[in-house]
């Protein structure tokens, strides 16, 4: 009940902050300036889920690519993401654990001081709305537990939303006028945004499939083997901080 009031109340404010940021997109547009930009970006992250048997702690990242707009001290901005781990150990097995996957980032950053967020010396904040559908496989079985087990085969898959608010500074460079001429159109950097965040899982549910192998007390004699499937939900937080190159043409 506690996260769909999250959920929700999250989901309100970014309707509010993509209202804002379209009033003042009208505005721009009516002028010559170019508002949109390309971004590209790398993010590198601290995930920190748990649950009873299936923890998801471990650092991974992403690269990121997409579109935003710029509007006064506003920027909104919407990028896909490759994402590559966590590299971790899953269960009391210590099963290493390989995750990648893609997902996507819908970020709404606004920045202090007169200037806006064009400027070489921004400093704002942001919030963020994160999905990621990750896929894990183990790359080598478990060591023997004390009670002759051993856990081999494993894959895990998880799908986690996340909800990010954090700081950013950034470097962003005035804009350009519109128009057909060689050094307008000719691509630029635009600038940089550094940004660190704090996330909260709105939702993250994962089903996990191993082999469960029992030996023979002080022997690799097979007593059994059973294929087990399990399913939960994790709580926990992230954290996660990010470098974003702006591409204007």
């Amino acid at each position: 009940m506690l996260r769909m009031r999250n959920l929700i109340c999250l989901a309100k404010i970014n309707l509010i902050l993509v209202m804002c940021i379209a009033n003042y997109a009208n505005s721009a547009s009516a002028s010559d300036a170019r508002n949109d930009v390309w971004e590209v970006g790398l993010n590198f992250q601290r995930l920190q889920l748990k649950d009873d048997k299936n923890n998801l702690v471990g650092n991974g990242g992403s690269f990121q690519v997409g579109m935003g707009r710029i509007a006064g001290p506003w920027h909104l901005s919407l990028v896909a993401d490759v994402v590559l781990g966590p590299f971790t150990s899953l269960r009391e097995e210590r099963v290493k654990t390989d995750f990648y996957g893609t997902g996507g980032t819908l970020s709404a950053r606004y920045t202090f001081g007169e200037k806006g967020a064009r400027t070489m010396q921004g400093i704002g904040l942001s919030l963020k709305l994160a999905y990621a559908d990750i896929v894990g496989r183990s790359i080598q079985n478990s060591t023997r537990t004390p009670d002759n087990r051993e856990v081999s085969d494993l894959s895990m898959r998880t799908s986690i939303f996340m909800g990010y608010a954090g700081i950013f500074i950034s470097w962003i460079q005035d804009s350009r006028p519109k128009g057909n001429t060689t050094q307008l159109l000719t691509t630029r950097i635009e600038g940089y945004i550094l940004s660190c965040d704090f996330g909260y899982p709105l939702k993250s549910s994962y089903s996990t499939i191993y082999h469960e192998t029992e030996f023979e007390e002080d022997s690799d004699e097979v007593l059994s083997t059973q294929k087990k499937r399990e399913r939960g939900s994790h709580n926990g937080y992230s954290i996660r901080a990010t470098l974003t190159m702006l591409l204007g043409s």
